[in-house]
């Protein structure tokens, strides 16, 4: 998983995921993935799990909201991500300057937003053989985690595996009168914990939420849920913005454990906050 962090300044620390497709044997890495975790924390993955691998197809809408100290929205970016058996899918923004990945089913295009260079290659035959853990950048944990269970394995990834691993057993929590099962996870030298919002009726996923202790937030939240419905085409169908530049290979991601943002966003965010003062 590449998951690219929005550091704080005056104790705004708040992180936001960086995670491209290229063909992979399907991600059952062992006989039981599940082995290792809590049985509370095992029942859950696997019963989100189930409701989602055995869709046709999916779609949701995803609002990412990033808050400061003061609870001022700093960042508010619209997301879609779309999936069709066996093998269309899409995760995109309402922004060109994001990254995007589309699969027509025949071809994968695969654009970073950051440095506007793309990659376009054959599509494997299956959803199972995306490599959602090396080569798709995420702007938000769900919607990767999401990405995932369509797939049928959560814990492909080794430092979500080990999250899980680690976990307590979940919670109940109500929040604005619905009740959610809530799964609490700490990934590799991340300053929050992502708290994970699960429907316990449909077993979907809601929320990822990680808070800062000085009360910052980001948020990735999914709406808009459709299942084994009718997905429109042209969500598969992307036109790479004109400047960007062809690639051989797969676009080069910064660490996880790095700073995502550009020097000039780092500057007008830290601007911003020093406003606010």
């Amino acid at each position: 998983m590449k998951v690219a962090r929005f550091f704080g300044w005056f104790g705004v620390v708040l992180a936001c995921l960086g995670v491209s497709a290229a063909a992979q044997e399907p991600n059952n890495t062992t006989a039981n993935p599940y082995s290792g975790l809590r049985p509370e924390v095992a029942t859950l993955l696997q019963q989100a799990t189930a409701a989602y691998q055995h869709m046709n197809s999916y779609r949701h809408t995803a609002e990412l909201i990033q808050r400061d100290a003061q609870g001022q929205i700093i960042v508010d970016r619209a997301y879609t991500l779309a999936m069709v058996r066996p093998n269309k899918y899409c995760y995109r923004s309402e922004s060109n300057s994001t990254n995007t990945v589309v699969s027509d089913g025949q071809y994968i295009v695969n654009y970073d937003g950051n440095d506007k260079t793309y990659t376009r290659l054959r599509a494997p035959a299956s959803l199972t053989q995306f490599d959602f853990v090396n080569d798709v950048n995420f702007d938000g944990v769900a919607s990767y985690l999401v990405s995932l269970m369509l797939q049928g394995n959560p814990l492909v990834d080794p430092e979500l595996r080990a999250g899980f691993q680690a976990a307590p057993a979940p919670t109940t929590v109500t929040d604005n009168g619905k009740t959610y099962q809530v799964l609490s996870i700490n990934l590799s030298d991340q300053d929050m914990p992502v708290s994970l919002y699960f429907d316990p009726t449909t077993h979907l996923l809601h929320t990822s939420v990680q808070k800062g202790v000085d009360k910052s937030e980001l948020a990735e939240i999914i709406e808009n849920v459709k299942i084994d419905q009718p997905v429109p085409d042209d969500l598969f169908q992307f036109a790479v913005p004109a400047g960007a530049h062809w690639i051989t290979l797969g676009p080069t991601r910064q660490s996880h454990l790095l700073v995502a943002l550009r020097e000039q966003e780092k500057s007008a965010l830290r601007q911003k906050i020093l406003r606010s003062f």
